[in-house]
């Protein structure tokens, strides 16, 4: 498990340290390291420990993630509960994990969720609509349906690629495949 956890925190901190990112075919780090690779790598360790059936670890783990970028953090909550539902299907019973990790997730999250209050707070009205949200938290934020249609068939093809190597892994990839798809939704849910 402890090289898992170490190829997790390295996948996470030079995915995005290499600064570029193929959807928007721009840079998202610029030479410093930033809250973003912090949360990813704990997002990446938490998914790692969901993956190793050490669920109340993995949601502490992202209790902490989600103080460093609450953002990321809720991807990697996506993946976790896709995770868990193939587990469940395979008959694990993960409510309990849930329930004990959930509540270590939220005492750690506390000051993540202080802050938020405080920045909607102060920025306004939250009208229910995230695209406005974004624009308003974050003005110079990268926005999805700016990007060219060139762009999304490379991204497109990346996903067959990785769906085509969970298929390939077979059975041992049930749960990580069902992270991957949890990872997927948001993103779709994020494009709407």
């Amino acid at each position: 498990m402890l090289s898992a956890g170490l190829a997790a925190v390295l996948l996470g901190l030079t995915y995005l340290n290499s600064g570029y990112a193929s959807l928007s075919g721009g840079n998202i780090v610029g030479g410093y390291f930033t809250e973003t690779q912090v949360a990813t790598a704990l997002v990446a360790v938490s998914v790692a420990l969901a993956l190793d059936d050490r669920l109340i670890m993995a949601l502490a783990v992202l209790g902490l993630a989600f103080d460093a970028q609450a953002e990321v953090a809720l991807w990697g909550l996506a993946g976790l509960i896709g995770a868990s539902v193939v587990q469940m299907r395979d008959g694990a019973r993960p409510g309990r994990a849930w329930l004990i990790g959930g509540a270590i997730a939220l005492a750690l999250a506390a000051p993540g969720a202080v802050w938020w209050a405080r920045e909607i707070r102060n920025t306004g009205t939250f009208s229910g609509r995230y695209q406005v949200f974004l624009e308003l938290m974050h003005p110079n934020q990268w926005l999805v349906w700016a990007v060219p249609l060139k762009r999304w068939v490379l991204f497109g093809c990346t996903l067959v690629v990785g769906l085509a190597a969970f298929t390939v892994l077979g059975p041992a990839a049930r749960a990580a495949r069902g992270a991957f798809l949890g990872f997927l939704a948001v993103f779709a849910m994020g494009c709407l």
